[in-house]
C-alpha cells in the first residue's frame, strides 16, 4: 500500500469482528501501562485509509477496486459498526480517482476529506451523524497537492487553506466552519504552507500549528473555547509535524528544512526545550503519551521529567499504517491473504 496524502475505500461485509482476551495477549506490556488489542477485524478489501473509531463504529475510506485494477484508491467512505457487523458505504466520490481520507469523528459529527488522486481537487464534507445531513464545507483547486486536511473539535471543522503564491512561498489562513450555522470564519493568517506545516494538532479544546516569519518558527496554540491564541517561539529555524502532549509539544526541529530534523520536547509551562537522539518515524498521541515508529517497530513512551522519552510498550501487531482517533485508540491496518485486517488497541480504564 502507498500514499501521498490520500485515503482508501473498504466494504466491510463479511468481516468478522472479535473481542480480545486481555489473557490471551502476548505483546510486552510495560508497568503501568494499560492497553491492549480490543478488537481485530479481517477486511475483504485490498485498501483502505484513515481508519478511525467511535465505538462501536469504525469509519474509514476504502476501496472497490480488484487487485487487476490500475488504480487502487479509496472513494467510498464506509461505517462498519463492530457489533452487529453490519456496513454501510454513507459518502461515494465525485471523481473518478480518488481518496477519501482525514477523517474526524466525535459524538456528533463526522468530517473527511474528498480528494482527486493527484490532490489537486479535494472538498471538506461534514455529516450530522444523528440524521445523516450533509454538507460541503469548502472546495479547492491548486497546481499543486492541495494540504487542507480538516480537524474536529466539538461542533467546529477547521483547516489551512492555501490562498497565494508570493516569492515561491504559499500563504493563506485557519479557517473555522461552524457545523451549527454553516458560518465560516479567518482565526489566524499564515506566513508559510508547506510539506512541514500540513496539518493542525488538536488536544481537547486545544488547536496548535506552526509558522515561520523573518526566517523563525513559531508554534501557536489556539484555545477555541475563548479565542485566546499564545505564540511560543521554537528552539530552532525549521519545524514539522508538532503535537500537543499534555503540558508538552513534541516536534522536529532543523536549522532549515533541508536538513535532518531531530526530535524536540517543549515544556510549556517551565518554557524549557530539549533534544531527543532518538530516531523516530512519524508519531501521535496517545493519552498523555506518545505513538511511534522508529522505522522497524511501533512503540508507546512516556514524557520523562527531564524532557526525555521511555518506551512503555512495544506492539506485536507491526504493520505499514497505523492512525490514532482522538488519542483514545490506536488502529494498525495491513494487507493479508483475504484482504486488510484492522487491529484495535485502547486502554484497559476507557
Amino acid at each position: 500500500m502507498k500514499r501521498i496524502i490520500i485515503v482508501f475505500l473498504f466494504i466491510l461485509s463479511g468481516c468478522t469482528p472479535e473481542k480480545k482476551n486481555p489473557e490471551s495477549q502476548k505483546e510486552p506490556q510495560a508497568e503501568n501501562v494499560n492497553i491492549e488489542c480490543i478488537y481485530e477485524i479481517q477486511t475483504p478489501y485490498i485498501d483502505i485509509w484513515s481508519p478511525k473509531v467511535i465505538e462501536p463504529m469504525i469509519y474509514m475510506g476504502a476501496s472497490d477496486r480488484s487487485k487487476n485494477s490500475d488504480i487502487i484508491d479509496t472513494r467510498l467512505l464506509v461505517e462498519y459498526n463492530i457489533e452487529t457487523k453490519k456496513t454501510e458505504i454513507l459518502y461515494e466520490s465525485e471523481y473518478d480517482s480518488a481518496n477519501i481520507q482525514g477523517i474526524e469523528v466525535n459524538d456528533n459529527w463526522l468530517v473527511w476529506q474528498d480528494m482527486e488522486i493527484s490532490g489537486t481537487q479535494d472538498n471538506i464534507y461534514v455529516m450530522n451523524r444523528k440524521t445523516r445531513e450533509t454538507k460541503k464545507v469548502n472546495s479547492i483547486k491548486t497546481s499543486a497537492p492541495s494540504f487542507t486536511i480538516p480537524a474536529l473539535i466539538d461542533d467546529s471543522v477547521y483547516w489551512i487553506e492555501e490562498e497565494e503564491l508570493i516569492d515561491n512561498t504559499i500563504k493563506g489562513s485557519i479557517k473555522r466552519y461552524d457545523c451549527i450555522n454553516g458560518k465560516v470564519d479567518v482565526i489566524s493568517q499564515l506566513n508559510s504552507i508547506g510539506v512541514h506545516n500540513i496539518h493542525l494538532e488538536r488536544n481537547a479544546n486545544k488547536l496548535l500549528w506552526s509558522d515561520e516569519k523573518d526566517n523563525k518558527s513559531y508554534y501557536y496554540i489556539y484555545d477555541t473555547t475563548n479565542g485566546k491564541k499564545d505564540i511560543i517561539q521554537a528552539s530552532s529555524n525549521a519545524v514539522m509535524h508538532p503535537i500537543l502532549v499534555g503540558d508538552y509539544i513534541i516536534s522536529m526541529e532543523a536549522k532549515n528544512h533541508s536538513e535532518i530534523h531531530d526530535l524536540y520536547i517543549y515544556n510549556i509551562k517551565t518554557k524549557e526545550s530539549r533534544k531527543n537522539n532518538q530516531y523516530i518515524n512519524g508519531y501521535y498521541r496517545f493519552n498523555n503519551m506518545i505513538v511511534c515508529n522508529d522505522g522497524l517497530i511501533t512503540s508507546l513512551f512516556s514524557i520523562d521529567e527531564d524532557l526525555s522519552i521511555t518506551p512503555r510498550k512495544v506492539f506485536s501487531n507491526q504493520a505499514d499504517n497505523y492512525e490514532v482517533t482522538n488519542g483514545e485508540y490506536i488502529i494498525f491496518y495491513k494487507e493479508n491473504e483475504k484482504g486488510i485486517i484492522i487491529y484495535i488497541y485502547a486502554s484497559k480504564d476507557n
